[in-house]
């Protein structure tokens, strides 16, 4: 009898069947463990088991997501934004069921508005398409192939800004988000208040969608600019810099000489059409390569900065 091939698409329900399952049997467990030693203290029904509970759940789904992510990485999605909405709709149903089981309770007990429960846990899923771009930017290049027949990429999944945003988010540092997005010029609110301001990981997971919105609304040129410059800021940086070029050189990147070049034809065909100055630019710095011991240019428009 022949064997029966397993496809990527029937690997994949399988994995986010287990992921699914093992979510909910822990949560049920953990659940059950927190309202237990409450009942034990006879604190079943106040706001620090509510709180508790919100907590444990938004744990949880953070542990899961992360898995369920790189499923659908191993199984050929690499575009965060088509990757965040799969996720979103495999937690949502655990989440709903584990509110309405344990704490729905003790809100309805405290006289508490149980939609004011969903605000944590919206917040989570509302960073779902981040947490793809940073699990994407730290995928095996392996798994990424560019350049060979049949290949469909999306143009954000080779973007070199979202790469390098991709390894520092994961860094959990505002602070060198905040000093980022200013070298790269972006313009954008980055007030935070209340729990959004509670620690870098919150604020990190504000900064980001504000930090890429304002990336996307910038011209190509200004994009790339806007990249470059980050590249070069993050050089200090040493070992977030080097994760960052790893990162940059598994999606047909490359930093040299502090700055961002090339590496995959295809993409220079994406980013920089045929036709383009980047053409005349990359054309002449391989001449330039050649030359082993001198090299005159004759031009009298030309200055010390032209490469």
């Amino acid at each position: 009898m022949p064997e029966k091939m397993i496809d990527k698409h029937e690997a994949l329900e399988a994995e986010v069947r287990l992921i699914v399952n093992a979510t909910e049997k822990s949560l049920q467990r953990v659940g059950g463990e927190i309202t237990a030693a409450a009942a034990a203290k006879g604190t079943v029904l106040s706001g620090g088991t509510l709180r508790a509970l919100v907590r444990t759940l938004v744990e949880q789904l953070e542990s899961a997501a992360n898995k369920l992510i790189t499923a659908h990485v191993k199984a050929g999605a690499f575009d965060a934004e088509e990757i965040a909405p799969r996720v979103l709709s495999e937690l949502d149903p655990i989440s709903n069921d584990f509110l309405e089981s344990h704490a729905k309770r003790i809100a309805d007990a405290l006289q508490i508005s149980f939609e004011s429960l969903r605000p944590e846990v919206k917040q989570f899923f509302d960073s779902l398409t981040d947490r793809a771009t940073v699990g994407l930017a730290d995928y095996p290049a392996e798994t990424r192939p560019l350049g060979r027949p049949g290949d469909t990429v999306n143009k954000s999944e080779l973007d070199p800004f979202r790469a390098v945003i991709g390894v520092v988010a994961g860094e959990q540092n505002s602070d060198i988000l905040i000093e980022l997005a200013s070298a790269a010029g972006l313009r954008f609110d980055s007030a935070l208040s209340g729990q959004a301001a509670f620690s870098h990981k919150t604020r990190v997971r504000e900064l980001v969608p504000r930090m890429l919105a304002a990336y996307d609304g910038l011209t190509q040129p200004a994009a790339l600019g806007a990249a470059n410059a980050l590249v070069a800021a993050l050089e200090p940086h040493g070992g977030i810099f080097g994760r960052a070029v790893d990162a940059l050189r598994r999606v047909g990147w490359d930093v040299q000489n502090s700055e961002l070049v090339v590496a995959d034809p295809d993409i220079r065909e994406m980013f920089f059409p045929k036709g383009s100055r980047w053409d005349a630019y990359v054309a002449l710095r391989e001449l330039f390569a050649t030359a082993s011991a001198e090299l005159v240019i004759v031009d009298a428009y030309c200055d010390n900065t032209v490469f």
